[in-house]
């Protein structure tokens, strides 16, 4: 039995492997992307340092076709990182979509898990987070504290108001989230047989007390009033 584990903890490893360097590209896109975004900030210094004092026509344009280069740059680099995440998580499912389901074979019939769906479940799961933006904003998120020294730096006062900031939209975000939490666990929430079937009674109950069953006649195309 640990033969057969190690088996498939190499199989796993062994795919992980393969996708390592797609890892490493959508890595290095990642970096070029939010060095990118600094565009705009180093457009509008420019601006105000030599467009607005000389008044020239020429560098102004030189400067918009400069930033709008490198925002069609960011754009390709982000239409192609998350080209590379969804083959990454296509080839993951391809790749252990079969090994899994006979693994959760086995071991249903072996008696240790009844519900080998479940685990196909889980690997749907997987390909599902790697495909969708949410890995990619991982990529991205070493990145906050740089962008937060580089505000800092410019001015300290303006840094703890951006950090204020962040941590109000993050306060925001986890408040609006915890109602929907609450209705979706009261939504799942498993209603006792008892109380259906009470139910289910007094709308019998109801039924023969407020309802009467009347004939339908030959010929008649609308239901009697009852």
């Amino acid at each position: 039995m640990e033969n057969k584990y190690q088996y498939e903890r190499s199989n796993f490893a062994q795919v992980r492997a393969g996708l390592l360097h797609l890892f490493g590209v959508v890595g290095i896109f990642s970096v070029l992307v939010n060095l990118l975004l600094l565009t705009g900030p180093l457009y509008m210094l420019h601006i105000y340092d030599r467009v607005l004092p000389s008044g020239t026509q020429h560098t102004l344009l030189a400067l918009s076709l400069m930033a709008l280069l490198a925002y069609a740059v960011m754009g390709v680099l982000n239409h192609a990182r998350a080209r590379i995440t969804a083959r990454i998580a296509a080839r993951f499912l391809t790749q252990l979509d079969q090994r899994v389901f006979s693994l959760a074979m086995q071991t249903a019939q072996s008696g240790k898990r009844k519900e080998p769906q479940a685990t196909l479940k889980d690997l749907s799961s997987i390909e599902k987070f790697i495909a969708s933006p949410a890995l990619l904003a991982l990529f991205d998120l070493p990145w906050v504290p740089v962008f937060f020294a580089g505000i800092y730096l410019l001015h300290p006062v303006v840094g703890a108001m951006s950090l204020l900031s962040g941590i109000a939209l993050i306060g925001v975000s986890l408040a609006k989230s915890r109602p929907r939490r609450s209705l979706i666990f009261l939504w799942a929430k498993p209603v006792p047989l008892n109380s259906c079937s009470k139910a289910r009674g007094k709308n019998y109950k109801a039924g023969s007390i407020g309802f009467r069953q009347i004939p339908f006649k030959a010929g008649q195309t609308d239901h009697p009033i009852i």
